[in-house]
């Protein structure tokens, strides 16, 4: 083929528990566990938030849940994982008042089929919450465009310019594996049109160029 749209996407990196993700996602397809906060943040009005996450990025997410929605005593989850956070982000995580623990989670308390989420069981103490954010980072699947030489970011998502195409000549990327973009359906479809509509473009301007060299020889 002569031009090629990749959209694979990403994933969000699941927390392990007892070195396995398995006993998060019953609670993730339930919508206790997030991943969103633009899609879901709402859904935490009215619960206690908990955020499973150890940078920055898991501060900024509680800071922006306190702004918006008036949470307050959040907790933060790292796991058991190496800490990676800031003296600026841990200074704002006390200013709201944040409560951190590191210990690796043991178990999830509650049940997916009925009550729903209640806490997480860590190694000397429960931490109660019934909506969790997941701050982790994502899995980002770019081995088509690793393969094809594509540029892509720190985080392994393609560079695109404003027509969505990547360094390698008639090759886009859209959706969530695209670099600095919203993650939204509505915003991948946008995407998806502007990648399709310049390459009916350049498909009509070579038809154009050949009749026309046709009709004038």
């Amino acid at each position: 083929v002569k031009y090629v749209i990749i959209a694979t996407g990403i994933m969000d990196i699941q927390p392990e528990i007892n070195g396995s993700i398995k006993p998060i996602l019953p609670f993730a397809n339930r919508g206790d566990i997030l991943y969103c906060v633009r899609c879901d943040g709402h859904k935490t009005i009215g619960h206690k938030l908990s955020i499973i996450g150890n940078n920055d990025s898991a501060i900024s997410i509680g800071a922006m849940m306190v702004e918006r929605y008036n949470h307050e005593n959040i907790s933060i989850l790292t796991n058991g994982k190496e800490t990676h956070f800031s003296d600026k982000y841990l200074e704002l995580a006390n200013t709201y008042n944040f409560k951190f623990y590191t210990e690796p989670i043991k178990e999830i308390l509650g049940n997916p089929r009925n009550e729903g989420l209640k806490g997480y069981k860590l190694d000397t103490t429960v931490v109660e919450t019934s909506k969790t954010i997941i701050s982790l980072g994502i899995i980002a699947y770019n081995d088509l465009l690793k393969q094809a030489g594509a540029n892509i970011d720190n985080i392994g998502k393609a560079v695109v310019n404003n027509s969505f195409e990547t360094n390698i000549n008639n090759l886009f990327a859209v959706g969530d594996i695209v670099s600095g973009k919203k993650m939204q359906i509505y915003t991948s479809w946008d995407e998806a049109v502007d990648a399709a509509d310049e390459i009916n473009k350049r498909i009509r301007i070579e038809k154009r160029k050949k009749l026309y060299w046709c009709c004038t020889y």
